[in-house]
């Protein structure tokens, strides 16, 4: 394994085709390579270096990635190459709520962030071909944090939230369908 700019280091030799690697730094950029070897009558042959595999460690997730509502209504989720359109653009990696305000009944979904993100930011907007007013209101660990409104054909706001130590994080909305694209939660 190498660091950033360092050397090469051997980290582990093992007879298993995997090898999981704790204690790496967010941020920081990662080079891997491996080789085999056999010994034979005491001596040992070694294979050439296989390419290098270069990671880097980024300081976020995509939530629809890596967390699932524990409990939802409503609740439709974007991965992968499904998509959705908010003022006329693409989003990838999020998710829509959809409401119906005659009776209210809310669309919501509550995640349980285990208290090890710093915050969560995405991008709000009506899902394109749906046309009202939408309330959306966000909670942390059962408090109100923020309410947030998009009005009939406006085009999608950027948010950022702190969520230092937030175990249930919840989102409810009201009218239409919200939607929520490119959610990212930051360690």
């Amino acid at each position: 394994m190498k660091t950033n700019n360092g050397g090469f280091k051997r980290i582990k030799t093992t007879s298993s085709r995997a090898l999981t690697k704790s204690g790496l730094k967010i941020g920081s950029s990662y080079c891997f390579r491996v080789r085999a070897y056999t010994t034979y009558k005491g001596r040992k042959y070694y294979s050439s270096y296989s390419s290098v595999k270069k990671i880097k460690m980024n300081s976020y997730v995509y939530l629809v990635d890596v967390i699932k509502p524990y409990s939802s209504s409503r609740y439709e989720y974007y991965r992968g190459t499904e998509s959705f359109d908010m003022g006329g653009v693409r989003y990838y990696r999020g998710f829509t709520l959809w409401g119906e305000s005659g009776d209210i009944d809310y669309g919501y979904a509550i995640f349980n962030l285990q208290g090890k993100f710093s915050k969560i930011t995405f991008a709000y907007g009506g899902k394109d071909s749906y046309d009202g007013d939408m309330t959306t209101m966000i909670y942390e660990d059962g408090d109100l944090y923020k309410t947030i409104s998009r009005t009939k054909n406006s085009l999608p706001k950027n948010y950022s939230i702190n969520v230092n130590d937030t175990y249930r994080f919840a989102i409810y909305n009201s009218d239409w369908v919200a939607g929520f694209g490119n959610v990212k939660l930051y360690y």
